[in-house]
């Protein structure tokens, strides 16, 4: 089912069920529920802000204004994000290549390896202040190049509607022999037995979510009874079908790698992809 606090920032009645589905070629899980533009708009605009957190709090008490604050917002977390992707770059002998930074759907800029010299730009539809340093935009024609060194997409592929053609928007904006480095939370939990939404009432609908998200998040299961419910990632990648979407995009797989680390709610893990964009006339694969 659609998270009761999407449906009412959406003003749409609800529940609202939908299915997820598995691609058999490349593994990619996702939900055939998609939003359009307009709902798109208006889902992340002011994301996080006060009124997002006032429709969000009454459905999911447990998201608190810490927690609120706490995603995006953790100094300790911006700080391990930034040097791991510093480590990658390092480790593959690309470190001093970076004169130019897009952040792709990245809040504030806030993950912007600070070490990194040169022009740093986010672009985001929330509209938030960047951070001091980072020029921002709110549409891809204001920005003030076509081709960047480094271009980030991380933690935004599970949100697109058409994953696929933000892969290929963001590869766009990436130099020739230069870089797009993607993260996505890798969330694959076993599902056992979820058939359906039960009709019930408000309360006992929000401890069974409650009981769902602790096994699925803590434990990465779904027992038979819990509910299997969509929030704002419509899309759960795997090794398999992040590389198949790099490639299909045209470009060179660097590194990919799994790797877990504590969140706000719980043990998780993450997927780091590191690819190139070949120069003119050389294969994706060589």
């Amino acid at each position: 089912m659609l998270a009761p606090f999407i449906a009412d920032r959406l003003g749409m009645n609800h529940p609202i069920c939908c299915r997820l589905l598995e691609c058999a070629d490349c593994g990619l899980r996702f939900s055939d529920l998609r939003l359009d533009p307009e709902e798109v708009d208006q889902l992340y605009g002011d994301y996080r802000g006060e009124d997002y957190y006032r429709i969000r709090h009454a459905r999911e008490p447990w998201y608190t204004r810490n927690v609120n604050r706490g995603l995006g917002g953790d100094p300790q977390a911006i700080r391990g994000r930034q040097e791991h992707l510093v480590q990658i770059l390092k480790r593959e002998g690309r470190w001093g290549t970076i004169r130019s930074v897009l952040d792709f759907g990245g809040d504030r800029g806030q993950f912007i390896p600070a070490a990194i010299e040169g022009e740093k730009w986010v672009y985001d539809i929330s509209s938030v202040e960047a951070e001091p340093g980072v020029k921002t935009c709110s549409r891809l024609q204001d920005l003030e190049r076509n081709a960047f060194d480094l271009v980030m997409l991380c933690h935004v592929l599970e949100h697109a509607m058409d994953p696929m053609a933000l892969v290929e928007t963001s590869a766009a904006r990436v130099a020739e022999g230069c870089l797009l480095y993607v993260e996505v939370p890798l969330e694959r939990p076993r599902i056992d037995g979820v058939r359906g939404v039960p009709v019930m009432g408000a309360v006992p609908c929000m401890v069974l979510d409650l009981l769902s998200t602790v096994t699925r998040v803590m434990w990465g299961w779904l027992p038979p009874g819990t509910q299997l419910k969509v929030s704002e990632h419509v899309n759960f990648f795997d090794e398999r079908s992040l590389r198949t979407a790099m490639e299909r995009a045209g470009l060179r797989v660097i590194s990919l790698e799994a790797r877990s680390s504590n969140r706000l709610f719980g043990r998780s893990g993450t997927l780091h992809c590191l690819a190139e964009k070949p120069a003119e006339g050389q294969a994706a694969n060589s």
